[in-house]
């Protein structure tokens, strides 16, 4: 090794056999067998009222008639998880210029909340702080453990 990796400049140059190792792995006292995300938190159809506006907002991910559009919610969740998993510390306003307006930061702080109470992400800091990825993020992406069931509970949250 040197200082610019294994193999010089020039990482096309490197022979790749010199990249194997064995792995060893130890069961530690912290291993746990199975995830501890809380399925069954439906998904947000809406959000709280806010004074002064007539009727309620419906979410981007939420039909004219109420159905949650399932695609549309996995887009969002992963788009809105990997901001989180990839800048801890981001906030709603943050995720937002992120998506160049796209979502407003009414929907991705519904959703902020709707990841903290399944265990996805946990807010932290003072006053408005940030939010950060669960200990669990990853299982997000696994079609076997991520059935997000709707409130009314038709379907699951994966197309």
């Amino acid at each position: 090794l040197n200082k610019w990796g294994a193999g010089g400049y020039s990482n096309k140059q490197t022979d790749s056999a010199s990249l194997h190792f064995p792995i060893a792995f130890t069961k530690t006292s912290n291993f746990k067998a199975r995830h501890h995300l809380r399925l069954a938190v439906p998904i947000p159809k809406y959000p709280p009222a806010v004074l002064g506006e007539p009727g309620f907002r419906i979410p981007f991910w939420v039909d004219i008639h109420g159905h949650v559009i399932d695609h549309v919610w996995d887009m969002i969740l992963y788009s809105v998880l990997h901001s989180v998993v990839c800048k801890p510390g981001i906030t709603a306003l943050d995720i937002e210029k992120a998506h160049d307006g796209k979502l407003w930061a009414w929907e991705i702080e519904l959703m902020l909340k709707w990841m903290e109470d399944v265990g996805l992400a946990v807010k932290f800091g003072a006053g408005n702080g940030g939010w950060r990825a669960g200990e669990w993020w990853y299982c997000a992406f696994l079609p076997e453990v991520a059935a997000w069931k709707t409130p009314a509970g038709e379907g699951d949250g994966l197309s």
